[in-house]
Order: C-alpha cells, then structure tokens, then sequence
C-alpha cells in the first residue's frame, strides 16, 4: 500500500509522529501487510520502525521505504534533498542509499518542465482535459492528473511566458481555452530535457551497479623485498 509516513506540509511535530506510529496496527487490523512509504520528514522515525517490524519487536505490516525525496531546485515539501546539477544528483542518490533506504523517488516540483509542457510539445495545442487525458495515456495510466492542480499550473506558466492560450472548440463542439508552447519556452523545454535525461540516466547507473563490475578501490601499498 502507498503511504507517507510524513509531518505537516510545514514540518514534523512530535504529533505527527505519534500518529504515524499509531497507524501502523490499523493497517494490520485491515489486512494490509506491507506499505511503501513514498517520503517524507520523519526518516529517522520510520528507517526504526522498519527495523524494529524485521527484527520481531514491532506488530506492524513490512515497511519498505525511500527515504527523502529527491527534488528540484525548490523542494514542495519538507525532508526532501534539493538538487539541480548532475553532481547533486549523484551526490543525493549515495546520501540516500547510505541510510539504507528501499528505493529512490525522485520528482522535480519546479514548474520549469511540467508533464503538460511535455505534452503540447509533442501533440500541440491542447485544452487542459486534454492535457490531462494524454498524460495519463502516455503514462499508462500510471499518472492520475487532479484538475483541480492543472488550471492553476497553466495559469502560473501563462503568466510567465511559457505558454500561450487562446479560445477554441473542442472534440465536443464547446468552447474551450487551447494551450500551445510559446518559442522561448520550447527552446528551454530542449535544454530542461536534455538535463533531466541526464540525471536520471546517473540515478539508473546506481541501480544497476554491482560491486563485482566495479574497479577496486583500495590502495596498492606494502615494501619492496629483496632477494
């Protein structure tokens, strides 16, 4: 089951906590056995409790967790691990893995490269249902879009310059705002690309790396001897 086992969108609070603990019997009592927690702010809390349900001291489902997030350069949410260069990247993706986490989630929270940005650069102009309704075909309707995010996103990136809108109609005859890619904004979408292809082709790297592929690194040292 996916949870976040997390504090308040403005920090943890010892109650948070206590509740997130509390909640774990619950799951239990319903017949769930196992949660991925997708991140959050009480890492340390939760890394315990995961420790303490392998180790037998705790009644609670199996918990398999990544630990903070990895994000953009402006993180939405508290505990997550900023990062904006490849460097970064790599950096945050050992930081992680050293806390003995499941898995890594990574995300980017800017809004300089959102999926509907993606979207009307490969299938043009689109209204905002359509925008929605391509991004969950193309993601094999692994990603869900609210609707009530996406008009204030497109909103925010008109206001910026990044897209342009005008009125139309739609499949159904009624009148509806079509979204399109201005020219500076397609050129950026290039760059944005190229950066995030790069950065998670780093983070692949660490998932298929294996000790036995790896040169060693120890030191080559010891005395000379002589015959």
């Amino acid at each position: 089951m996916h949870v976040h086992m997390r504090g308040s969108i403005k920090g943890s609070t010892p109650n948070f906590a206590i509740e997130n603990e509390a909640m774990l019997p619950l799951y239990l009592a319903n017949g769930i056995t196992g949660v991925r927690d997708m991140g959050g702010d009480l890492v340390d809390l939760v890394l315990q409790l995961r420790s303490e349900v392998e180790g037998g001291k705790r009644f609670a489902p199996r918990i398999v967790t990544c630990g903070p997030k990895l994000d953009g350069a402006k993180p939405r949410f508290p505990g997550s691990i900023a990062m904006t260069t490849p460097e970064e990247a790599r950096t945050a993706v050992q930081q992680v893995k050293a806390m003995g986490v499941d898995f890594v989630k990574d995300l980017d929270s800017s809004p300089d490269i959102p999926h509907d940005a993606k979207t009307l650069d490969a299938l043009g102009p689109q209204h905002g249902y359509g925008i929605a309704r391509r991004i969950e075909q193309i993601s094999g309707d692994l990603l869900a879009v609210n609707q009530g995010t996406l008009y204030p996103v497109l909103l925010k990136l008109e206001q910026e310059g990044a897209i342009a809108s005008e009125w139309g109609a739609s499949e159904n005859n009624r009148r509806a705002r079509f979204y399109r890619l201005t020219r500076e904004e397609r050129k950026q979408l290039q760059v944005e690309t190229q950066d995030w292809e790069q950065t998670a082709a780093i983070i692949g790297r660490f998932f298929e790396a294996k000790a036995e592929d790896l040169p060693s690194t120890r030191r080559q040292g010891g005395h000379k001897t002589s015959d």
